[in-house]
C-alpha cells in the first residue's frame, strides 16, 4: 500500500507539471525507490547509473510530464503483483527491437490512462517503465510464467495479461484489482475492489475489445457476427459460453478456425 500511494503522489505530481527524475516514463528512481529497497539473495537495488546497453534500449525521456491530466476528481489506479515472498520476480523486458533484458519484475500499475511496471535491471538499477516504450514482459513466480504485452487501446498504451493467442483471436487480462481515489470535501478517500475485465483482439482490427461482465453478450456477439460465426454467435450466453468461459470460447473458436483453414 505504501508503494501505491508514492505513486499516486508522482502521478498527482506530473499533474501539477512537477517534473522529478522519479517522472514515470524517465529513467530514475522508482515511485517507491526513495523508502524502499529490495533485497533477496544476492542483489540489491539502488540508484546507480544504468549500463550504456540499458540506457539504448529504453532512449532518453525528453517529453513534457505536464501531459498527464487527471480529468475529473476520481482516479483509479489498478496494481498487479509479480513480487515473490523475497521481493520482485525474476524476468525480463523485450525492448522494441526485440531484445531481451533480463532483471526483475516489481509491481505493475494500470490506470484508464496508462500502464507502468518496475523493472530491475541485472546491475540494481530501477526503471518505472509505461507501456508504449516497450514490446511487453515475462517473469516466473511460485504460479509458473506470466507474459504480459504491451497493447494499443485506442491511443493508450496497456499491460495486459496474455491468456490465449491464436489463430484468429487473442486474449488479454487488465490487473484484477483496482484502486479508487476521490476528492471529498478536501479529504481524500481510497477504496479497492477487484475486477474481472478482459481484451479480446480480433484479426484484421485495429484495437483491442474491452470486455467485461456487463457488455460480455453484446459484444461478443457483435464480434463473431462481423468474423462470419454464427454458430459462435448463437452460443453466447448458453451454457458453457457465458462470461466466465471466455477463455475457453476463445480456444475453441481458434481451434475451429484452425481446422477450416486445414480443408481448405
Amino acid at each position: 500500500m505504501k508503494q501505491f500511494y508514492l505513486l499516486l503522489l508522482t502521478f498527482l505530481l506530473a499533474a501539477a507539471g512537477l517534473c522529478t527524475d522519479a517522472d514515470i516514463g524517465r529513467p530514475g528512481k522508482s515511485p517507491s525507490e526513495a523508502s524502499v529497497k529490495y533485497e533477496t539473495g544476492n542483489w540489491k537495488s539502488d540508484t546507480s547509473e544504468a549500463t550504456d546497453g540499458t540506457k539504448r534500449a529504453f532512449g532518453a525521456y525528453s517529453g513534457p510530464c505536464s501531459d498527464f491530466r487527471l480529468r475529473t476528481s476520481n482516479f483509479t489506479l489498478g496494481s498487479s503483483n509479480a513480487q515473490t515472498d523475497t521481493g520482485p520476480a525474476r524476468g525480463y523486458i523485450v525492448t522494441k527491437n526485440g531484445k531481451q533484458l533480463t532483471g526483475y519484475i516489481g509491481d505493475i500499475y494500470h490506470s484508464d490512462l496508462r500502464s507502468v511496471v518496475v523493472f530491475i535491471n541485472d546491475f540494481g538499477s530501477v526503471y518505472s517503465i509505461e507501456a508504449e516504450r516497450i514490446r511487453g514482459f515475462v517473469f516466473s513466480n511460485e504460479k509458473g510464467y506470466t507474459a504480459y504485452e504491451s497493447k494499443n487501446c485506442r491511443h493508450r498504451w496497456y499491460y495486459l495479461r496474455i491468456l490465449e493467442k491464436g489463430a484468429a483471436l487473442n486474449l488479454y487480462q487488465s490487473p484484477e484489482e483496482e484502486y479508487s481515489i476521490r476528492f471529498e470535501n478536501g479529504v481524500l478517500q481510497a477504496n479497492t475492489r477487484s475486477i474481472t475485465e478482459f481484451w479480446v483482439e480480433a484479426e484484421g482490427r485495429k484495437y483491442p475489445i474491452r470486455i467485461d461482465r456487463l457488455n460480455f453478450r453484446r459484444k461478443m456477439r457483435r464480434l463473431f457476427q462481423k468474423m462470419d460465426a454464427p454458430k459462435f454467435r448463437e452460443k453466447i450466453g448458453q451454457e458453457n459460453y457465458r462470461f466466465k468461459n471466455l477463455p475457453e470460447i476463445i480456444r475453441e473458436y481458434n481451434q475451429d478456425r484452425s481446422l477450416n483453414k486445414r480443408e481448405i
